[in-house]
C-alpha cells in the first residue's frame, strides 16, 4: 500500500509518496505565488494551494498503480486566515502567519482583554501572526467580508475540505489560533464571543491521526484513486520543528555542563592520586555548590530570556511560540542535569566511568517511553516531550544517587563540606572552563555541517541523519578512551607517577587503534549494510554509506585525538585542548565541509572526509604541544 504526504508550505506545496514499510517511493514539489499587496501583508489565493496539490499528487503516483494507495494526510503552514461564504466558497485571499498588518488588533487582545484572561481562555497570549487577530483586523476593515463568513478554516485544513467535503482541523492547528481551549481541548465560547463569531463558523476538530474522511467521488475520479482512500487531519508544521530547535539548544546547554563538570573529574582525581581524600571531599563540596548556583542562575535567565533566545537562533515564526514552552519547561530539569553532572564527575574522579553510562542507558529509554505516553497517548504536543525528558533526568540522578551511597569511595566528604574552597574552585574552573568553550564551538561548528548537507539535497541530508546515528555508537568508544585517559592521568600525576599516566597514554592509543581499525573495516566495507538497520530506502542507504566511506578513517584518528585531549585534560592543561577545538572547528572542519560541498562532483563521501581531516589537524597540533612540554622539562632539567 501507499500513503501521500502533503506539506502545504508558504512558497510551494511538497508532496512525498511512502510505501507501508516508510520507504520513500516518490517526491514532488510545485510551487505557487505569494503576494504582498501592501507592505507588511502577506497573502494566497487557496484555490492556487488545491490547484498545484491535484498536479503534484497526479505527478507524484504516476508510475505506481494507484489502486494501491491507500491514505492522504498532512502537515504545513499554521495561523494563515482561510473564510468562506455560505456556498463554500472563498471570500478573500488568505492572510498568511507571516503577515504584519494586525498590531492594533494584537494590542487590543493582550492590553484590553487582557493576558491572563487570553491564557485563561487558550493557554496563550496574541502575537500578530495568530488567527484570531486576522479575524477582528477582517471584522474592523472588511465588515462587509466578515458578514459573509459561514467557515473559518487554516491553509492544510481548505485542502483536507476540497478532497473530502468535510470542514475539519486537528488539535495541533487549532492551537494556534487563539480560538481554541487548550486544557479541554474544544472550542473557546469566550474568543468566540470576543472575535464576535459562533462556534459553529468553526471547523470540527480531531486528533492529527484520525480519518475525517474519504475522497469525494469526483475528486478520486481525477486522480485516478479509489474513492475509499482515507484522508487524516494531520498537523501543523511547528510542535516538530520547536521540540527540534528546542532540543538541539538544550543539548548545547548539557554539553556546555558535562564539559565543565570535566574540571571536577580532573581535581578529584589528581587528589585521590595524592592521596588526599579530606581535599577531594573539599573539591565535592565545591562542585556541589558551584553546580548549584549555575543551575539556578541558569534556569533564572532560560526562563526569563527564552523568548530572546529563540530570536537569536531565528527559529520560524510559526514555532516560535512552542520553541519558547519547551525551552522553559526543560530549563526546569537545569537543576536535575547539574545533579547528575556532579555525581557522574564524582564517579568518573575516582575511576568509575561504567555508572554514568549504565545511568544515561536507563534515562533514553525512560526518555523514549515518556515520550510515547505523554505525546502519543496524552497528545500533550511539546510540554509531553519536554516533561518526558525532564523525568527521565530526574530519574537518572535518583538512581545515581541511590547508588552512590553505596560506594565505598576514597574520598572523604560530610555536609560541612558543601560550600566553596577557593583553591578547589580556581582549580576546577581553570580546567573545566576551556573544556566547556571548546566543546559548546564544536557543537556549534557540526550544526553548520548539518546546515551545508541539508543545502545539498533531500537525499544527502537524510542519508547524513541515517549515517549520523551510527557515527553516534561509533563515537562511544573513542568518547570513553578520553573519559577514562582523563581520570587515569589525573590520579597518576596528583601521586607523582608521570612515567606510568604516559604508559596509560598510550597503551589507550593502541587499544582504541587497534578496535578503530575493525571499526573503520565496518564502515568502510560495509556501510551500506549498517545504514540499512535504519531504512530501507536505497537512495538513502546509498548516501548513508557514502558519507560513512568518507568518514570512516576518523574512527582511527579520533581514538589518537582523545588520548591526546584526555592526557592534557588528566594533567589540568585544558587551554591547550580549548585552542585545538575551536581552531580546528572554525579554520579546518566548517571550511573543509563547505569547500568539499561546492566541488563539482561533490558528493557525502567528500564531505564526509573533511572530519578525517580535521582530526589530523588535531593530532599535529598535539604532537607539537607534546614536543613544546618535552622541550620545557629538558630545559628545566639542564
Amino acid at each position: 500500500m501507499f500513503y501521500i504526504g502533503i506539506d502545504l508550505g508558504t512558497s510551494a506545496v511538497k508532496l512525498l509518496l511512502m510505501d507501508s514499510e516508510g520507504k520513500i517511493v516518490n517526491i514532488v514539489s510545485r510551487e505557487y505565488p505569494l503576494y504582498f499587496p501592501h507592505p507588511g501583508w502577506s497573502e494566497q489565493k487557496p484555490q492556487d494551494w488545491y490547484e498545484q496539490t491535484i498536479l503534484g499528487i497526479e505527478e507524484l503516483i504516476q508510475d505506481v498503480d494507484k489502486e494501491q494507495v491507500a491514505g492522504i494526510s498532512f502537515g504545513g503552514q499554521m495561523h494563515g486566515l482561510v473564510i468562506l461564504d455560505e456556498d463554500d466558497n472563498v471570500i478573500r485571499p488568505a492572510i498568511l502567519w507571516n503577515d504584519g498588518r494586525t498590531g492594533e488588533e494584537t494590542e487590543y487582545l493582550n492590553n484590553v482583554i487582557g493576558r491572563e484572561k487570553l491564557s485563561a481562555y487558550t493557554a496563550n497570549i496574541a502575537f500578530a501572526g495568530f488567527t484570531a487577530p486576522k479575524l477582528l483586523w477582517v471584522k474592523n476593515r472588511e465588515p462587509e467580508n466578515f458578514a459573509r463568513i459561514a467557515k473559518i478554516m487554516l491553509p492544510k485544513d481548505y485542502i483536507a475540505y476540497k478532497l473530502t467535503g468535510v470542514h475539519c482541523t486537528d488539535v495541533s492547528d487549532a492551537s494556534g489560533m487563539l480560538l481554541f481551549d487548550v486544557k479541554n481541548r474544544r472550542w473557546s465560547e469566550e474568543m468566540c464571543d470576543i472575535c464576535g463569531i459562533r462556534v459553529g463558523q468553526l471547523a470540527k476538530c480531531y486528533e492529527s491521526y484520525e480519518a475525517v474522511g474519504t475522497l469525494l467521488p469526483q475528486v478520486a475520479a481525477q486522480l485516478g484513486l479509489s474513492p475509499s482512500v482515507k484522508v487524516a487531519a494531520g498537523a501543523g508544521d511547528n510542535a516538530a520543528a520547536a521540540v527540534g530547535t528546542g532540543s538541539a539548544f538544550m543539548q548545547m546547554v548539557t554539553f556546555a555542563f558535562t564539559s565543565l563538570a570535566m574540571g571536577s573529574t580532573v581535581v578529584i582525581g589528581q587528589h585521590i592520586g595524592e592521596k588526599k581524600p579530606r581535599a577531594a571531599g573539599d573539591a565535592v563540596g565545591t562542585t556541589i555548590i558551584l553546580f548549584a548556583a549555575l543551575g539556578i542562575i541558569l534556569t533564572i535567565l532560560l526562563e526569563i530570556f527564552a523568548g530572546n533566545i529563540v530570536s537569536l537562533l531565528k527559529v520560524p515564526s510559526e514555532s516560535v511560540d512552542k520553541t519558547i514552552l519547551y525551552i522553559r519547561i526543560c530549563s526546569a530539569g537545569i537543576v536535575v542535569i547539574t545533579a547528575y553532572n556532579v555525581i557522574s564527575g564524582v564517579l568518573r574522579g575516582v575511576g568509575n566511568a561504567k555508572l554514568p553510562f549504565i545511568f544515561v542507558g536507563i534515562a533514553c529509554v525512560v526518555n523514549i517511553i515518556g515520550d510515547l505516553l505523554c505525546v502519543g497517548i496524552l497528545h500533550m504536543d511539546v510540554a509531553g516531550a519536554a516533561l518526558a525528558t525532564i523525568t527521565a533526568q530526574f530519574l537518572s540522578v535518583v538512581l545515581s544517587l541511590f547508588v552512590l551511597r553505596r560506594q565505598n569511595l576514597p574520598v572523604l566528604f560530610s555536609r560541612e563540606q558543601c560550600r566553596i574552597y577557593s583553591q578547589e574552585l580556581k582549580y576546577i574552573l581553570n580546567v573545566g572552563v576551556p573544556i566547556a568553550l571548546q566543546e559548546a564551538i564544536v557543537q556549534i561548528s557540526f550544526l553548520a555541517i548539518n546546515s551545508i548537507i541539508n543545502d545539498m539535497g533531500l537525499m544527502q541530508s537524510a542519508g547524513y541523519g541515517v549515517a549520523q546515528k551510527i557515527v553516534s555508537f561509533i563515537m562511544l568508544v573513542p568518547s570513553s578512551i578520553m573519559q577514562s585517559v582523563s581520570a587515569f592521568v589525573a590520579q597518576n600525576i596528583g601521586a607523582g607517577k608521570k612515567d606510568r599516566a604516559k604508559a596509560g597514554f598510550f597503551t589507550a592509543i593502541k587499544t582504541g587503534c587497534t578496535v578503530g581499525v575493525v571499526i573503520f573495516l565496518a564502515g568502510f566495507f560495509g556501510g551500506a549494510w549498517m545504514s540499512s538497520l535504519f531504512t530501507d530506502d536505497s537512495r538513502v542507504i546509498l548516501q548513508s554509506a557514502d558519507y560513512l566511506k568518507g568518514f570512516s578513517a576518523e574512527c582511527i584518528l579520533t581514538c589518537i585525538l582523545f588520548s591526546s585531549i584526555g592526557y592534557f585534560n588528566g594533567c589540568g592543561r585544558s587551554i591547550p585542548v580549548m585552542v585545538q577545538g575551536v581552531s580546528s572547528a572554525v579554520c579546518i572542519r566548517i571550511p573543509v565541509s563547505v569547500l568539499m560541498s561546492r566541488l563539482p562532483q561533490s558528493s557525502l563521501l567528500l564531505v564526509g572526509l573533511a572530519t578525517p581531516i580535521t582530526t589530523v589537524y588535531g593530532i599535529i597540533f598535539f604532537m607539537i604541544c607534546f614536543a613544546r612540554l618535552r622541550h620545557k622539562i629538558n630545559k628545566f632539567h639542564t
